[in-house]
């Protein structure tokens, strides 16, 4: 539905899906049959196939969610996975973050 305030994106996607938000400057934005995506500003690669929330994916080199639920504050990440899973939640940093098949992975 909305792609709002997606100003300097290369190759910006949204098919069959509902919010893209605040994705400015990103190379390579998806939104495959998913739900939001927002604040993913600066992002190489964000991914959101069949999935529902990504949120503050800020910087994200490969970011992807596939047919998982949440990933949120993934700032700085890069490789993060949710494959499957739930929540990926503070994965702030992470140089290879997995969620597969799995419920939550929580960084403290």
């Amino acid at each position: 539905m909305n792609i709002r305030k997606g100003t300097g994106a290369t190759v910006l996607l949204n098919i069959s899906g509902n919010d893209i938000r605040e994705g400015t400057g990103a190379t390579v934005l998806f939104n495959i049959s998913g739900n939001n995506i927002r604040k993913g500003t600066g992002a190489t690669v964000v991914l959101n196939v069949s999935g529902n929330s990504i949120r503050k994916g800020t910087g994200a080199t490969t970011l992807l969610n596939i047919s998982g639920n949440d990933i949120r504050e993934g700032t700085g990440a890069t490789v993060l996975f949710n494959l499957s899973g739930n929540n990926i939640r503070k994965g702030t940093g992470a140089t290879t973050l997995y969620n597969t098949t799995g419920r939550c992975n929580t960084q403290q």
